[in-house]
């Protein structure tokens, strides 16, 4: 029995052993390559049509490969270092493998530090547009850390500001969540300005009864926001501090919606109407 108990001791300690060592090899691959550059896939097949990227765990031994069907044309990888003509790359999924140089791009974007290392200043009312396909979101710097993938033209919200780090916020089945996204993969643009405007009503209109014009908008909550409205001919339309408008007789007139958005530069978006003798008009 001493020696029976002995042996499974003996053989749960060598399991232990193994995984734990495979556990400190899997966290010290995250540690390898602190600084890396961006690679955009660029195989396609024999048409000129995206194909399905071939990556192999191992160069010389083509047996060893296996495919990523979400590796398409466009799609972004880290380039972690060469082994021959064969970049080593890590997806989004964390997980690291080889590819030949030809079928990847690896551009002069360079990852030197990670986020949790750096200073972050907070932004407000600014618009990250995705550059490329299959930008990873990610909550810590870990690659492992994906907390969503966009594709080009995605757009999130910019709330912070390092040296070389973003912080957004980025819908994830219907739910914000804040994660990092490196600044060299999105553009970010000023989001306090009349693209980022809607002005709306429910309601056909009629004479001398009120309809309120609802206003979306990209003014945080941390920054003052002040509305002014006014009518291009008020005989037809009048308009109030607060949005609401009345119509008054056939013709034509502009609303303008004017935002101040804390101390940044007041921005415009109009609502132009023609209205009928009926009282009927077309935005």
């Amino acid at each position: 029995m001493k020696k029976y108990l002995k042996s499974l001791f003996l053989a749960l300690f060598t399991v232990a052993v193994i995984f734990g060592a495979a556990s400190v090899q899997a966290h010290a691959e995250d540690n390898l390559y602190p600084s890396s550059k961006i690679g955009v896939v660029t195989v396609k097949d024999q048409l000129g049509n995206p194909s399905t990227l071939a990556i192999y765990q191992d160069p010389a031994n083509p047996a060893s490969a296996y495919t990523f069907a979400q590796a398409q044309y466009g799609w972004v990888v880290d380039v972690l270092g060469t082994n021959g003509s064969y970049y080593k790359i890590r997806f989004y999924s964390g997980n690291a493998s080889n590819v030949y140089e030809g079928y990847v791009a690896a551009s002069g974007i360079e990852f030197t530090t990670l986020p949790n290392s750096e200073k972050f200043e907070n932004l407000y009312g600014y618009v990250g547009v995705s550059k490329f396909n299959a930008i990873d979101i990610r909550s810590t710097s870990n690659p492992r850390s994906v907390i969503n993938i966009i594709n080009k033209g995605a757009k999130v919200t910019v709330i912070g500001r390092s040296a070389h780090w973003y912080k957004v916020q980025t819908k994830v089945n219907g739910v914000t969540k804040v994660g990092y996204v490196y600044n060299g993969l999105i553009t970010v643009q000023n989001a306090l300005n009349s693209t980022y405007i809607t002005l709306s009503y429910n309601k056909a209109p009629v004479k001398n009864k009120n309809y309120t014009i609802k206003v979306v908008d990209k003014c945080p909550v941390a920054l003052k926001k002040t509305i002014t409205w006014s009518s291009s001919n008020k005989k037809v339309v009048t308009v109030s501090s607060k949005g609401v408008f009345k119509i008054k007789k056939a013709g034509s007139a502009t609303i303008t919606c004017t935002i101040k958005c804390g101390n940044r530069k007041a921005y415009k978006r109009t609502l132009k109407l023609k209205v009928s003798k009926k009282y009927k008009f077309s935005k």
